[in-house]
């Protein structure tokens, strides 16, 4: 949903991970305002993930995958970016934690 020049520019992530690991995750955003803005960012109230961060300035997003099998089989968390105009977009972000013994295999492709 993009309300006007800004706009995120990162691919739709989704990723599994084992419980424990460490996401970090970089969203991208460009401003197209010719004055260049700059551009914070966000994360919208509707997050299933306890404890997700973003660095305002920079983008990062981080989280230690803890074992949410009360969260069901996947969590969400919405990204956004802003300028002072109050143009605005947003993105989730979809993170599959796998529980021990079960670990993600090689290509990221299965809990097993």
């Amino acid at each position: 949903m993009c309300t006007g020049p800004v706009n995120i520019i990162s691919s739709q992530p989704t990723y599994g991970l084992d419980v424990g690991q460490i996401f970090s995750y970089q969203v991208n955003a460009s401003d197209d305002n010719p004055n260049g803005l700059p551009i914070s960012y966000g994360l919208k109230d509707d997050a299933t993930i306890p404890g997700v961060t973003i660095d305002a300035n920079t983008g990062v997003v981080n989280w230690v995958a803890e074992d949410m099998t009360d969260y069901g089989s996947f969590m969400y968390f919405t990204v956004t970016v802003s300028d002072n105009l109050g143009y605005k977009d947003e993105q989730q972000i979809y993170l599959y934690p796998c529980v021990a013994p079960q670990h993600w295999d090689a290509d990221n492709s299965y809990c097993q």
